[in-house]
């Protein structure tokens, strides 16, 4: 049987969905809850990326032997810097400038080395990286480390973590039945402070040995951003099958409050005294995605896939049988723009240069993206007479430079 939400909370959705539904259409406010209606899209018009700001810049990347970027980066916005992860290393760059400022710790067994490059930053800026079976490892912005976090464990330690103030929130995954908490709230030295019980219960706990296979779906095509690091398809014996994003946010601060959404569910809450109060309701079918019906494309399955918000906009992405859709909620408009999900956004400020959606990234009232030097290249080959203003230093790059930063204001 697979894995769903249990009636209880279906029929809870299902009220909370209707007593706002019934003074909201599209995107409006209903009390302190936003509501966004996916039953009634229409007008779609492709993105361009005067969609996501009102000013681009670019910011090529200094590129020395000790600051080659490897395949696959993804980018974090910070204060002053960028952050530049793959899956062997993490580098900072000047975020004005884009030169090299330092290398940021190491995959190792060794006491300052963490088991992954997926990491998270808090509002001092300093970076955390998970240590398995049960630490966080901290680094601050010049790539010392500074400290050692122990986190609680349930039976496992959490998968996902922000920092807010003293405390640290994780979340833990629930598809493979291991915990029943989403959330627990713990201190520096692993205190476990208070947790919140999963939203998605499972309705029976799998082993090892119940597992026939697992395959990895990258198809950005039915699956838009949610796939960037691939979708983890796992197969029972019983012919259930689960389903686990990995590069789906479930966790993250706008401003001072900290955000929460369950992996392919539609509603976001905001985290306040340790307690979930719904900030943004998406309105669908109210069924969940799943495993199945994404893989077959189920002409009636509908649900929020990925969702990135920043202090002005919250972007989102849903699927409605065999097609992805985006969404750019603006929060002071108070107004919700739709296109069908696309590989490439044209940067109408400059020449229409094309931008790849795959490495957005959000900050503050910012959005970011990384271009590979090789596609830069491609398009002025095809673009000889059109390069010039923001779009000058095209002219300097080589083959062998590293990617550029693109950030939106």
């Amino acid at each position: 049987m697979e894995i769903s939400i249990m009636s209880k909370l279906m029929l809870c959705l299902c009220t909370l969905l209707l007593l706002v539904s019934c003074n909201a259409k599209d995107s409006k406010h209903t009390d302190t809850v936003l509501f966004v209606d996916l039953m009634s899209v229409d007008n779609l018009a492709d993105f361009k990326l005067s969609n996501f700001g009102d000013s681009v810049r670019y910011v090529p990347l200094e590129t020395t032997d000790s600051c080659l970027i490897g395949n696959d980066p993804q980018i974090k916005l910070l204060e002053d810097k960028i952050m530049v992860v793959t899956s062997k290393q993490c580098l900072l760059f000047d975020k004005q400038t884009g030169k090299y400022v330092c290398s940021v710790g190491h995959i190792g067994d060794d006491p300052e080395g963490y088991s992954s490059t997926d990491c998270s930053v808090d509002d001092a800026g300093f970076i955390y990286f998970v240590r398995l079976p049960g630490q966080l490892i901290k680094y601050d912005q010049a790539g010392q480390m500074v400290g050692v976090i122990e986190v609680p464990h349930d039976p496992i330690a959490p998968n996902y973590f922000v920092c807010s103030d003293s405390i640290i929130i994780g979340h833990y995954s629930g598809y493979m039945g291991i915990s029943t908490r989403a959330l627990v709230f713990f201190d520096t030295a692993g205190g476990v402070k208070d947790t919140i019980p999963s939203l998605i219960p499972p309705t029976s706990l799998f082993h090892n040995e119940d597992i026939v296979s697992f395959s990895i779906l990258r198809n950005m095509d039915q699956l838009g951003l949610l796939a960037v690091k691939g979708i983890i398809i796992i197969r029972y014996k019983d012919q259930s099958q689960l389903m686990m994003a990995p590069n789906d946010p479930v966790l993250w601060k706008c401003r001072d409050e900290v955000r929460f959404r369950e992996s392919f569910m539609d509603i976001i809450y905001t985290i306040r005294e340790n307690r979930l109060e719904p900030y943004m309701i998406f309105g669908t079918r109210g069924e969940r995605l799943s495993a199945s019906n994404i893989l077959s494309g189920d002409p009636k399955a509908m649900g929020v896939s990925y969702v990135n918000e920043n202090e002005r906009l919250v972007f989102f992405q849903f699927i409605q049988g065999k097609q992805v859709y985006s969404g750019i909620y603006d929060k002071l408009k108070n107004d919700t723009e739709y296109a069908k999900a696309q590989k490439f956004i044209p940067d109408d400020f400059n020449r229409n240069f094309k931008i790849e959606m795959s490495t957005l990234c959000s900050y503050k009232d910012q959005y970011g993206f990384l271009v590979q030097t090789g596609a830069a290249l491609n398009w002025l080959d095809e673009h000889p007479d059109e390069v010039n203003g923001e779009l000058s230093f095209l002219n300097q790059l080589d083959e062998e430079a590293n990617p550029i930063v693109v950030i939106v204001n």
